[in-house]
């Protein structure tokens, strides 16, 4: 027997302004002034997979900023939250 499993691609338009206190994002001594451009570079990033319905690469979108602490906990929780409010299982693609 065969078993074949297909994720339906899901393509989802959806305009973000999260604030850097949104994405939990560190203040980086002497990069402050920085910090609100890449939760702008987060939003954009995120709206772009979800545009173009690579819902399993969204993750991808955290590991460039993980040095502003994306990648922690409260980045991933702040990406499922937006995933769950477009009604996404965060869970089945990731």
């Amino acid at each position: 027997m065969k078993w074949t499993v297909e994720l339906k691609k899901v393509r989802v338009e959806c305009k973000l302004n999260l604030t850097a206190d949104h994405w939990q994002l560190y203040n980086l001594k002497g990069r402050e002034a920085e910090r609100e451009l890449v939760a702008k570079k987060l939003n954009r990033a995120v709206e772009a997979k979800l545009a173009d319905g690579d819902i399993a690469g969204v993750v991808s979108v955290l590991y460039p900023f993980s040095e502003w602490g994306a990648t922690d906990t409260e980045g991933y929780a702040t990406l499922q939250h937006i995933l769950e409010m477009c009604n996404i299982d965060y869970e089945a693609y990731i």
